[in-house]
């Protein structure tokens, strides 16, 4: 298999950041108040050495869920872990299921109509149980980097955080 994963390296950028931060602080405005000024510029380095490497709209969209769970009380760096996990899952699911439609795993199926469509459909459940178990195998996560980097409409998705490390 000839892999065209592209490594590259993201930061957070100050505005980013600080954009975080505020939301954070707009969300959780009991937290902060109760923050001295060194104790703030801690929390900010910790959220920054958590979070660096990944881009601002999944760090964004862990951040809503939080408030979409209504927590009364400001999440702690495990609970923002949680549902970063979740965010990524469902950025992966998206793909997934474009992939899906625009036919990928009909790709290289023959036999009769019936049996491609079954094979489609063993191909694409595989993937998703997979992620859904958390256990995306290497291939299938080759698989959807090479997808994104040969297709031009998934654009959107190139720089974006996918997998440990890995972004697209």
């Amino acid at each position: 298999m000839n892999s065209k994963i592209l490594l590259t390296t993201y930061t957070l950028n100050n505005q980013e950041l600080l954009k975080l931060i505020r939301k954070l602080k707009c969300l959780y405005p009991y937290f902060f108040k109760k923050l001295n000024k060194q104790e703030l510029r801690d929390y900010v380095n910790m959220f920054y050495e958590f979070y660096h490497e990944y881009d601002y709209d999944i760090l964004n969209k862990m951040i809503d869920k939080c408030f979409d769970f209504k927590m009364k009380y400001m999440p702690t760096f495990a609970e923002l872990n949680n549902n970063l996990e979740d965010a990524l899952i469902n950025r992966i699911f998206e793909i997934v299921n474009i992939m899906h439609d625009k036919g990928f795993y009909r790709i290289g199926a023959t036999g009769t109509t019936d049996e491609i469509k079954h094979k489609e459909f063993l191909a694409y459940d595989k993937v998703l149980e997979e992620l859904i178990n958390h256990n995306l195998h290497k291939a299938h996560r080759e698989e959807i980097i090479n997808y994104i980097n040969d297709n031009c409409d998934m654009e959107k998705y190139k720089h974006m955080y996918l997998f440990e490390g890995i972004f697209c």
